[in-house]
This record gives structure tokens, C-alpha cells and sequence, in this order.
């Protein structure tokens, strides 16, 4: 009698890890399938069918550069399990398929590149070298999908060097207002040292303007990766 209990026993425990093997292989193909049909739908410009839920992001504007802010995109992620598809911009119907739950690159990234912490070097009366702290440049750029699209410029100096404090700013920002696609102010910092902040946002300037007045040294740079922006910027800035 034991033996025959114990026989269904061990014949119950047996189909029940097959069935519970079955089922997990079953689920694991149907996942696997949502997720190839998914990929295809994504490569050919089209809407996943078997995320689970989805986010939206949208670019932020910096307040006081309005004029400067980026266009105004619309991106969403939609999540599976185990991958994620992404478009930076809705009305593009550009899909990107992850591995994953979070975007490989998000949309928008930045590169921050700057002069020595310290300042710049100047030479002194005595024939000596030292650090100015408040002669030093700054510039953020913006990539949209890779491409350059925004570059924010903050250009600090001492407070000699600017003509009339009082109405600088005033003055700064009657210029960019002229320029589409471009903002600026400045601000005096202390007894020392005064800040200008230049920002443009590339798509909306003209080629024209583009090429007289963004604070960047050439005009190709603005079809440069991070990448090629951070070589160009080895000799005289640390990007990161």
C-alpha cells in the first residue's frame, strides 16, 4: 500500500513539473514573441502593441531665454517586459527599440566643457604667471538625437573689462534680441567679477547668424558629435 502511495506521489510531482515547466516555457515564448513583434513594428515606424504602460517627456525651457528654449518636442517610451521602445519625438514616428527597461540614450544630452577651475593665466607686472579666478569661459552644448541643437555660453570676467555695469545687461539682452533663435543677460557677480550668459537654440537661428553670432569658434562645430566637440576642446577646455 505504501508503495502504490508513494508511486502517485511521485507521479503527481512529475506532472506537475512538467506542467509547471510547460507553462514557463509557454510564457517565455509568448513574451519572446511580443517582444520580436514588437522590434519589427518599432524598425519599420510603428507602435509597439505589447507595452504595458508609457511616459512621456518633454523638453524644459530655462526661464528668461524663451527666445532660446529648444522647439517643443514630444517624446514617450512605452515599456514591455524586458525591453522598452522609444521616440523622441512623437510626430516623427521614430522608434527605438531597448533592450531593457530604461532608453540606452536618452533623447536629449548634454556636454559641459569649461576652462581651468582656477581661471585663466595672466602674466603679471613682476613677469610672474598666475590664475585669474575671474576670467574663465563655460559652454553647455544640447544634442537632440545626437545633433547638435542648443549651446549655452556663461563667459565670466573681471569687472574692469566691462564698459558700464549699470546698464550691461540692458545691453546684452537689446543685442540678442535681435538675433532670433538667441538670448542673453549678464550680472555683475561681486566687486570682482562679472558674468555674461549667452544661449541659442540652433534650429531657430539662420545660417547667417549662425555663422556671425554664436559664442563657438567655428561654424562646423555645429554639426559635431559630443565626441568630436570634446576632441576639439582638448587643448584648451575640459568637457564632461
Amino acid at each position: 500500500m505504501n508503495s502504490i502511495v508513494k508511486e502517485k506521489k511521485k507521479r503527481f510531482i512529475i506532472k506537475l513539473l512538467l506542467a509547471t515547466l510547460i507553462t514557463t516555457v509557454i510564457i517565455l515564448v509568448a513574451l519572446t514573441m511580443f517582444g520580436v513583434i514588437d522590434y519589427f513594428r518599432a524598425v519599420s515606424g510603428k507602435k509597439p502593441l505589447f507595452t504595458n504602460h508609457a511616459v512621456s517627456s518633454f523638453d524644459v525651457e530655462i526661464a528668461g531665454f524663451e527666445d532660446a528654449s529648444l522647439p517643443s518636442k514630444e517624446g514617450i517610451t512605452y515599456y514591455g517586459i524586458g525591453y522598452s521602445v522609444s521616440t523622441c519625438d512623437s510626430s516623427t514616428h521614430k522608434y527605438t527599440f531597448n533592450l531593457g527597461s530604461k532608453n540606452i540614450e536618452p533623447c536629449y544630452t548634454r556636454l559641459t566643457c569649461t576652462t581651468d577651475e582656477k581661471g585663466s593665466l595672466v602674466l603679471n607686472s613682476d613677469n610672474t604667471v598666475s590664475y585669474d579666478k575671474n576670467d574663465k569661459d563655460s559652454y553647455e552644448y544640447t544634442f537632440f538625437e545626437g545633433k547638435m541643437v542648443q549651446v549655452m555660453a556663461t563667459l565670466t570676467r573681471p569687472i574692469s573689462f566691462i564698459e558700464n555695469v549699470e546698464t550691461s545687461d540692458s545691453d546684452i539682452k537689446a543685442f540678442y534680441d535681435n538675433i532670433p533663435g538667441c538670448d542673453g543677460m549678464g550680472r555683475k557677480l561681486n566687486d570682482e567679477a562679472y558674468e555674461t550668459i549667452i544661449m541659442c537654440a540652433i534650429p531657430k537661428m539662420s545660417n547667417d547668424d549662425i555663422d556671425v553670432y554664436l559664442p563657438i569658434r567655428t561654424k562646423d562645430l555645429l554639426n559635431y558629435t559630443k565626441d568630436e566637440v570634446t576632441s576639439y576642446h582638448k587643448n584648451d577646455l575640459v568637457c564632461k
